[in-house]
């Protein structure tokens, strides 16, 4: 007994004292972020949804136990077999009673642990129904608030499943007790008439009856769960639904209602007939209203005529699809996309040229890995994608986070020392442009190197909170962490950030040592008062603990600003309960190994926006969307931890910027839902497809990409997320959709349609004219067939005024290197296509038409330095830019005109003007160029004709 007791006491312990350190690190950690108050009231919460909930299973489970007792025989009957006869043998009545005390004490307070654990980790849905805010929409079959349903219906049912458990088990003690009180597990003496009283019918009647209640609040919430009814042609309720099923549940809650009332009735009368006509009848209206009727009315009723009965419901289900992911927000204008770029569209837009992405995510991960990673202990776990002012210039850039990778370091480097107090952060960022090459194919970086060098200051460039960093480190210990390596020697550092809970006392090391499972803490000589501890370095467990009420995008991204490094991360909130919205899967990170676990929404909202400081930690929650319900509630919640975007530093909400995950939903739904005609949208012969690309020669769906370009109708360039689209079963493009990032247009949505009387090419038809055109796909045979990997990166369509440009780097990597390198330039428009080393000479060369200086006959052996077949033309060798206006001859070589040898030479100089600001990716000065060699060329036009 008293070995039961001491090992009662020490899992006790085991179990709260978990709880106690947990509870009290947590406090501290919230402590350290200064967001003690959510914590706080998160953990109140939880703690007295426990207790109530404890409390009252305990005392219902318990009550009924006395109860039972109460109206049960006062001597307990015991038997024995002997002889192969029932016969009563002697027994210690209190002893039983003892028994019967124990056993329901015990399951009590095992099953009220069990229900208190339930109601608490429910406190997330109980504390935003208390402080939900309305969304302002109501459903079309009810008339509620949209509100009612992603609030109040999931802690309706919540409540509904723990009332019927918390019944069922009062019932089930009940029947229990009385089973051994009366029969004595005697189960034989039910084939004889002993007497039952009054109190013990009435005792189980009572609970039958609030269970038979509780089943009909359940049917009354599955009615409203058939907003989200897959029976007909929409998501949604819909005629069968409306004219069969819900009566049916309204039905079938008025006859258990019924049904109680008679089962309370039956314990006084001893009449069952009426009872079991109770039953019957809901055993009939069940199996005709849920299953035979519906299915006899959709076949013979709506089929037949479908639109007609489901025009309202299809309605429903487009408006409220486009409420729910915000496409009734979304702009639609025209564009004609004609065939070719003319020099004036160029001319006009030479920030859109200069911003054009040459270097695709994929690849340039690995170069950035191959030639910046300085040290093994470092890695690029990812390229982002952003827009600075640089040197006056509006760019579009690549970035890289140097971060820490201390598994790489040798099996022997592998100890609690490196990875945890010496080697605790990584270091700097690599930034490079679009566009911009080198000579042998690589970025040109304008941030680079350890320490870091370029173009913008970086003072504070080390990373201990990223993206990989998913364990806990010592700062200001006793030993230095290890910086950067200089020359023959190491730089060391140490922390002096904000972040870190102090270990300045015993509690606090042991406290650490049990939550973090690192009995170092208590023994390592290199820990001190100064010394602190760092954990929940990882952004997405950072952001998911301070705001677990949020989903994240699988894509942060690093961004410069003051001087610093921080980490922008946009947080969605999302919900499956918007009523006749139809689902959509969407990829969002929960956990650190679990990136893209799917998640099916039918309402999304980028709702906050997350900023992280890479080197201290300071974590500050932004409401991005104030219109949304959700957050509203939140905020209410939590005034605290939610800021206004409004309260963002200017340097940081430059690079705000239209989230991915958010963007690619919408896109998604799109597809069909760019359709708000009841006919069309039934009839399906609209419906958009999301086109393909070839990368490294295999087909892929386009993703949505950024762009720096100016909008048709637009005075100025901006920082756009595009996504194509093309018909379902076609290849062509039908539209695409821009979503804007800079101010004061951020959050808008365009969506640009083309025209459907003539062909406009999709990305996969391009990737077919590439591999038709003889000259090109014999030089990618070539370098494929001398051992070198073509890698075929993304092909981008970017709209230059009124028509679609087409661009697709083109990477070569050797058997033995890893470094894939910038070769060759694919740009097409919808009449022409060519290739060449660079962006610059591609694009002279497709607006001017003429060849190209490098340009090879035909039928000569192809050269590997050259996209068509003719050697490389030589360093500052660069194609015509320009022609005469069609139907125009220069003039002749021997003409005496003194005006037109002035213009001769006129035409000639800024002819050679634009061909340098061509080299040097100056376009606005390349289009000035181009307009004064036209004017020049129109005027010596007019003189060859006088």
């Amino acid at each position: 007994m008293r070995l039961g007791i001491i090992i009662g006491v020490f899992l006790l312990v085991l179990a709260f004292g978990s709880a106690l350190v947990e509870l009290f690190t947590d406090w501290l950690w919230f402590d350290s972020l200064g967001q003690v108050e959510p914590y706080f009231t998160t953990v109140t919460t939880r703690v007295g949804l426990f207790a109530a909930g404890f409390a009252t299973f305990l005392v219902w489970y318990v009550l009924h136990y006395f109860v039972a007792r109460r109206l049960s025989p006062r001597r307990l009957p015991a038997f024995t077999l002997e002889g192969g006869v029932w016969r009563r043998a002697r027994f210690d009545q209190a002893y039983l009673d003892r028994i019967l005390l124990t056993g329901t004490l015990s399951t009590g307070i095992f099953f009220g642990i069990v229900f208190g654990a339930a109601l608490s980790s429910e406190w997330r849905d109980i504390l935003v129904y208390l402080y939900q805010r309305p969304f302002g929409q109501t459903d079309p079959l009810f008339g509620y608030d949209v509100g009612y349903f992603v609030f109040n219906v999931p802690l309706y049912r919540f409540a509904v499943g723990w009332l019927f458990g918390l019944v069922a088990l009062g019932f089930g003690l009940s029947l229990a007790i009385y089973s051994v009180t009366i029969l004595g597990f005697n189960f034989t003496l039910l084939r004889y008439d002993f007497a039952v009283s009054r109190g013990v019918l009435l005792h189980l009647a009572t609970q039958i009856a609030i269970t038979l209640i509780i089943a009909a609040a359940h049917y009354r919430l599955e009615a409203f769960d058939l907003v989200y009814s897959r029976r007909g042609t929409i998501y949604g309720a819909g005629y069968t639904d409306v004219s069969v099923v819900l009566p049916t549940f309204t039905i079938l809650s008025v006859i258990l209602v019924v049904a109680a009332a008679l089962v309370l009735l039956s314990a006084y009368q001893r009449g069952y007939h009426l009872l079991i006509g109770a039953g019957g009848a809901w055993a009939i209206v069940m199996v005709l209203g849920l299953y035979l009727a519906p299915s006899a009315v959709q076949s013979f009723q709506v089929l037949p005529s479908e639109l007609d009965k489901e025009r309202d419901y299809i309605a429903a289900n487009i408006r409220l699809t486009r409420q729910a992911f915000g496409l009734d927000r979304i702009e639609e204008r025209s564009f004609p996309a004609e065939e070719s770029i003319s020099p004036a569209e160029v001319r006009n837009n030479p920030e859109t040229i200069a911003n054009i992405r040459l270097w695709d995510h994929r690849p340039l991960l690995q170069t950035y890995g191959q030639i910046q990673s300085i040290r093994q202990v470092y890695k690029f776990r990812d390229v982002d994608i952003d827009r600075y002012e640089i040197d006056g210039r509006y760019q579009q850039v690549m970035l890289g986070a140097r971060e820490l990778a201390p598994e790489n370091l040798s099996r022997e480097a592998q100890t609690w020392v490196n990875r945890r107090l010496q080697y605790t952060h990584g270091y700097g960022v690599v930034m490079s442009p679009v566009s911009e090459v080198s000579r042998e194919g690589l970025p040109n970086l304008l941030l680079r190197n350890i320490p870091p060098v370029g173009v913008l200051p970086v003072q504070r460039p080390e990373i201990y909170f990223g993206e990989t960093p998913d364990g806990h480190i010592f700062v200001n210990t006793g030993i230095g962490e290890f910086d950067y390596p200089k020359e023959d020697e190491n730089v060391f550092s140490f922390y002096t950030g904000k972040d870190g809970i102090l270990l300045n006392s015993v509690w606090r090391r042991l406290a650490y040592a049990l939550y973090l499972g690192d009995p170092n803490i208590m023994l390592s000589s290199y820990l001190n008062a100064e010394s602190r501890v760092i954990y929940r370095r990882n952004l997405a467990d950072r952001i998911s603990r301070l705001a677990p009420f949020v989903q994240l995008d699988y894509d942060p991204y690093i961004v410069i600003a003051d001087g610093k490094l921080y980490w922008i991360q946009d947080a969605y909130t999302t919900s499956s309960r918007y009523p006749y919205a139809t689902p959509v899967d969407v990829a969002l990170p929960v956990a650190t190994n679990d990136p893209r676990r799917p998640y099916r929404v039918n309402y999304m909202r980028n709702s906050v926006k997350a900023v992280v400081d890479a080197y201290d930690g300071t974590t500050t929650l932004y409401v991005a969307d104030p219109t949304d319900p959700i957050i509203q509630s939140y905020s209410a919640l939590f005034p605290t931890l939610l800021r206004p975007l409004e309260e963002m530093p200017a340097s940081l909400r430059r690079h705000v910027r239209y989230p991915e995950q958010l963007f690619l939903a919408q896109s998604e739904v799109l597809r069909s839902y760019h359709l708000t005609d009841t006919q069309v949208f039934y009839n399906r012969e609209d419906q958009w497809g999301r086109p393909k690309e070839l990368f490294e020669s295999k087909p892929v769906d386009v993703e949505p990409y950024f762009v720096i370009m100016k909008l048709p109708g637009e005075a100025r360039v901006e920082f756009l997320q595009m996504m194509p689209f093309t018909p379902a079963t076609r290849e062509n493009m039908i539209a695409w959709l821009a979503a804007r990032s800079d101010e004061p247009h951020y959050g808008g949505l365009i969506l640009f349609k083309y025209p459907k009387d003539r062909l406009i090419y999709g990305p996969s038809q391009v990737e077919s004219r590439i591999d038709q055109d003889a000259q090109i796909s014999q030089q990618l045979k070539l370098w494929s067939g001398s051992g070198s990997e073509v890698i075929r990166g993304n092909l981008l369509v970017i709209p230059i005024g009124n028509s679609n440009l087409y661009v697709e780097p083109i990477y070569l990597k050797a058997s033995r290197s890893e470094i894939p390198e910038l070769r060759r330039v694919v740009v097409a428009t919808g009449n022409r296509i060519v290739m060449e080393p660079t962006l610059a000479e591609a694009m002279a060369r497709l607006v001017d038409g003429a060849a190209s200086p490098g340009t090879g006959t035909a039928g000569a052996p192809p050269d590997p330095g050259s996209a068509t077949g003719g050697a490389r033309p030589p360093d500052g060798a660069v194609p015509p830019v320009a022609r005469p206006p069609e139907g125009t001859t220069p003039p002749a070589t021997g003409s005496t005109n003194p005006e037109v040898a002035r213009l001769a030479q006129s035409a000639r100089d800024h002819y050679n003007r634009a061909q340098e600001a061509l080299r040097s990716g100056d376009w606005t000065r390349y289009g000035e160029e181009l307009r004064a060699l036209e004017q020049d060329l129109n005027r010596l036009v007019q003189l060859s004709g006088q």
